[in-house]
């Protein structure tokens, strides 16, 4: 009871972090942070050298919606840049992935890029971008070279 007579009430805030943030956003942050550090960097060279027709996997993109250990739609991957002595391929699927924490594995959506190459020999640039159906940023733009050996 309060002191005149009317039953007390609490209000509860929630938890924050260290940097003032709620507990949750800084959660969410972190979890984020880790589901980009499987992505390519935003420039790379895919593999030493190519012979014809040989494959390479640039990269492999899916999302989690951590507050509830849900897959979201696979990303969209959208070509920027074609090759020129190759050809990017880009599937779609389902395959678990570790969200980690609480989550675990879970089936999710999965986008992967994948370089082949053609019959001639020289170096071959590419880009990409990577639409994610959840998160609130401008798409992830990515791009690469590979140098081929020919026949």
């Amino acid at each position: 009871m309060s002191i005149n007579g009317a039953p007390r009430t609490r209000t509860r805030t929630p938890a924050r972090s260290l940097l003032g943030v709620p507990r949750t956003v800084v959660a969410l942050g972190t979890v984020a942070a880790l589901l980009y550090a499987i992505c390519p960097t935003t420039s790379f060279a895919a593999a030493p050298a190519l012979r014809p027709g040989q494959e390479v996997v640039l990269g492999t993109y899916f999302e989690i919606w951590p507050g509830v250990c849900q897959g979201v739609a696979r990303p969209v991957v959208v070509i920027t840049q074609r090759p020129v002595l190759g050809e990017l391929i880009v599937q779609g699927g389902q395959a678990p992935h570790n969200a980690g924490g609480k989550c675990g594995t879970i089936p999710t959506g999965t986008t992967t890029v994948i370089y082949r190459a053609g019959a001639a020999a020289g170096d071959d640039t590419y880009a990409w971008e990577v639409r994610y159906q959840h998160a609130r940023r401008a798409p992830m733009r990515l791009n690469g070279r590979q140098t081929l050996t020919g026949r």
